[in-house]
């Protein structure tokens, strides 16, 4: 292969990686309409709506119940969400990562 094939193979491949990202792009936003995950042939395009993450610790620590001694009964690891139920806490704030699409070929 010479130099003006291996240069035209290389400018196929641009533009075909320019239409591949247009295709991917698109699918993804209609992913992000639907709310759904989609199975096309080999093709899955997963829709994630996000992780929660629970603030037990700081919602526990404002509680008037709170005693610092309730975190002594945990070794390794403060369970705040068990805290939280022993304080009859119900309401739990969090925070929530913004939503993702996933696309994979088989």
């Amino acid at each position: 292969m010479d130099k003006s094939d291996l240069a035209k193979l290389m400018l196929e491949w641009e533009e075909a990686q320019k239409k591949a990202d247009e295709l991917k792009a698109n699918i993804v936003d209609a992913i992000f309409v639907t709310k759904k995950t989609e199975v096309a042939g080999n093709v899955t395009a997963s829709y994630f709506g996000g992780k929660r993450t629970f603030e037990y610790e700081s919602v526990a620590r404002k509680h008037p119940g709170f005693k610092r001694d309730m975190t002594r009964t945990y070794i390794k690891k403060v369970d705040w969400k068990k805290i939280c139920e022993i304080l009859g806490i119900k309401e739990i704030p969090f925070t929530k990562s913004a939503p993702s699409v996933s696309l994979k070929i088989k």
